[in-house]
């Protein structure tokens, strides 16, 4: 009896890894004008290593999990700076 109900455990455990979906390459739009995000993908959404490029040119590399920036990442702030009669 115990080895059944470890065999039957050690089967559904199995089967959960091997159905658990692998990462996409692929492109995400982020809501409201969150930029638009470059990397993997799991179920439709940033999941793993990726770049969320911003309107005004910011960039953010990094890792994501459900769509959220999480862990390691690097930000590209771009600085616009206009000079004007300048002596």
């Amino acid at each position: 009896m115990k080895l059944q109900i470890s065999f039957i455990a050690s089967l559904i455990a199995f089967s959960q890894l091997s159905f658990a979906q692998k990462p996409k390459d692929g492109k995400y739009i982020f809501e409201n004008g969150g930029g638009v995000y470059q990397g993997e993908l799991v179920n439709g959404k940033p999941n793993g290593k990726g770049t969320t490029t911003f309107k005004n040119g910011d960039r953010h590399t990094g890792e994501y999990v459900r769509g959220k920036r999480e862990g390691k990442g690097s930000n590209l702030v771009i600085f616009r700076i206009k000079f004007k009669n300048i002596v």
